[in-house]
C-alpha cells in the first residue's frame, strides 16, 4: 500500500510538473508572438515615408512660368542678361537638384547621418545672400513694373503657403524617425528618403527667402514667419468655421428633435382626444340603452296595465248579465212551488 501510494503521488506530481512546463511554453510562444506582431507593426508604421508629402507642384509651376514670363520680357527690352537670372542665388534650380540627388546619395551610403538641421541651412543661407548683396548686384525682380512685382510677390507668397503643411509635418517627424533610425527599427531605404526630401525642403526654404529678397530687399527675412503666421491664422479660420458648422449642425438638430418632440406630443394629443371622444360617445350609447331599456320597460307596464283594465272590464260585464237571469229563474221556481 505505501509503495502504490508513493508511485502514484510522484505520477501525480510528474503529471502536474509536465502541465506547467507546458503552460509556461505555451504562454512564452504566445508572448514571443505578440513581441514579434509588435515589431513588425513598429518597422511597418517606421517604414512609411510620412514625409512623402508631395511638393506643392502647382504653386511651384505657377510661379515659375510667371517668373520666367516677366525675365523673358525684360530680356525683350534689353534691360537684363541671360546670366542674371539667377545670379543672386546661391542655390539654383539645377544646384538645388543636383544638391538633392547628392544628400539622397550620401544618406543611402552612410548609417549614422544625423538629421539635418534647418539652422545650419538657414546659416548658409544668410551667408549667400550677405556675399550676393556684398557683390553689389541688383536683382532683376526690381527692374519690374509695381504691378508685375505685386503679382510675383502673390504667387511667391502662395507657394511659400503650399510649403507650410510639409515643414511641419517634416519638422515633427525629424527627431523620431532619427531614433527609430538609430535602433534599428527604420529602414536605411526610408530614411535616406526621408533624409533627401528634408533636405529639398530646406532647399526649398532657401530658394523662396531668396526669391523674397530679390522682390523687396527686406521681405527675405521676415517671409517665412509672416507665412507660418499667415497659415495659423487659417487653420484658425478653418477650426472657426468648422465648430460653426457643427454648431450649426447641432441647432438643426436640436430644432429637429423639438420638431419631432412637438410632433409626438401633437400625435399624443391627437390619441388622447380620441380616446376621450370615444369614452364619451360610449357613455353616449350606454345612456341611450338604459333610455330604451326603460322606455321598453314603461311600454311594458302600460301593456300589462291594459291588459288588466280590459280583462276587469270583461269581468264587469259578465257579472251585469248574469243577475237579471238569475231572479227569472227564481221567480219560476217560486210560482212552481205555490202552485203545488
Amino acid at each position: 500500500m505505501d509503495l502504490s501510494s508513493v508511485s502514484v503521488g510522484w505520477v501525480c506530481f510528474f503529471l502536474l510538473f509536465a502541465a506547467a512546463v507546458g503552460a509556461a511554453g505555451y504562454l512564452l510562444l504566445q508572448e514571443g508572438a505578440k513581441t514579434r506582431e509588435r515589431q513588425q507593426l513598429l518597422q511597418e508604421a517606421a517604414g512609411e515615408d510620412n514625409c512623402s508629402i508631395d511638393p506643392p507642384i502647382k504653386e511651384i509651376e505657377e510661379y515659375e512660368a510667371a517668373r520666367q514670363q516677366l525675365f523673358s520680357l525684360l530680356l525683350q527690352q534689353q534691360q537684363v542678361t541671360p546670366e542674371e537670372e539667377y545670379a543672386y542665388a546661391s542655390n539654383p534650380p539645377a544646384a538645388r537638384s543636383s544638391s538633392s540627388s547628392s544628400s539622397s546619395s550620401s544618406c543611402s551610403s552612410s548609417h549614422d547621418n544625423k538629421p539635418p538641421d534647418n539652422n545650419s541651412n538657414s546659416n548658409n543661407n544668410n551667408s549667400s545672400s550677405s556675399s550676393s548683396s556684398s557683390t553689389g548686384l541688383r536683382p532683376w525682380q526690381q527692374l519690374l513694373l509695381p504691378e508685375d512685382r505685386k503679382k510675383l510677390k502673390l504667387l511667391l507668397m502662395r507657394r511659400a503657403l503650399a510649403n507650410v503643411p510639409r515643414w511641419t509635418v517634416v519638422s515633427a517627424a525629424a527627431a523620431a524617425k532619427y531614433r527609430l533610425y538609430r535602433h534599428g527599427l527604420l529602414q536605411q531605404q526610408a530614411w535616406a528618403a526621408f533624409a533627401a526630401a528634408q533636405e529639398e525642403l530646406n532647399l526649398e526654404l532657401e530658394f523662396i527667402k531668396e526669391e523674397a529678397a530679390a522682390i523687396e530687399p527686406s521681405w527675405g527675412a521676415t517671409i517665412l514667419r509672416d507665412t507660418v503666421l499667415l497659415h495659423r491664422l487659417g487653420e484658425t479660420q478653418k477650426l472657426r468655421q468648422k465648430m460653426q458648422q457643427q454648431q450649426m449642425q447641432q441647432q438643426q438638430q436640436q430644432q429637429q428633435q423639438q420638431m419631432q418632440m412637438q410632433q409626438q406630443q401633437m400625435q399624443q394629443q391627437q390619441v388622447q382626444m380620441q380616446v376621450q371622444q370615444q369614452m364619451q360617445q360610449q357613455k353616449v350609447n350606454q345612456e341611450q340603452q338604459k333610455q330604451q331599456v326603460v322606455q321598453r320597460q314603461q311600454q311594458q307596464q302600460q301593456q300589462q296595465q291594459q291588459q288588466q283594465q280590459q280583462q276587469q272590464a270583461a269581468k264587469h260585464k259578465g257579472g251585469k248579465a248574469e243577475g237579471p237571469q238569475t231572479k227569472q229563474t227564481n221567480t219560476k221556481n217560486n210560482q212552481n212551488k205555490k202552485k203545488q
